[in-house]
């Protein structure tokens, strides 16, 4: 919560984990304190597609597709260009920025529309790879990396 450009932030996203995934309800919970817009994934009805939706808390949120949790659908959508902090799951990460995630392109394509935002890959360490992972010309980088036991920017 320290890291001068989440301090700067007005509007964040974070991604709402799944069970074996490093937990985002601490962050968020300081996020929404602090008066920050908070905006969480909400998985459109086209394959690959996502929004980011502003919450004001985690109550109000529901069961979604594919086990995720996700706000109502009255909640506002916010537009991508207005993130300045986002964060990204993933099943590796690499320490050039590199990243696979679950397959099927939703933050690739979200990222892209979200040019202002700052990229923290979140994980575990042991999904920090030794070796630069194969990319994708569409694959967008990270900036930073998270993980239990450190917050490194990423070096392309």
């Amino acid at each position: 919560m320290a890291f001068p450009l989440f301090y700067r932030a007005s509007v964040v996203m974070f991604y709402l984990a799944m069970a074996d995934e490093p937990q985002t309800d601490i962050m968020i919970n300081a996020a929404l304190r602090q008066g920050k817009t908070v905006c969480v994934p909400r998985l459109r009805r086209e394959y690959g597609l996502m929004d980011a939706v502003r919450i004001t808390g985690l109550d109000s949120l529901r069961p979604g597709r594919f086990g995720l949790s996700e706000p109502p659908p009255e909640n506002e959508v916010v537009s991508p260009e207005r993130i300045e902090l986002v964060t990204v799951p993933g099943v590796v990460f690499d320490c050039q920025g590199g990243r696979i995630g679950f397959g099927a392109g939703y933050y690739d394509r979200f990222l892209a529309a979200a040019s202002r935002a700052v990229r923290v890959g979140v994980c575990w360490s042991v999904q920090v790879a030794d070796k630069p992972i194969e990319r994708e010309p569409h694959d967008i980088l990270m900036e930073y990396l998270l993980t239990e036991k450190s917050l490194k920017p990423c070096r392309p």
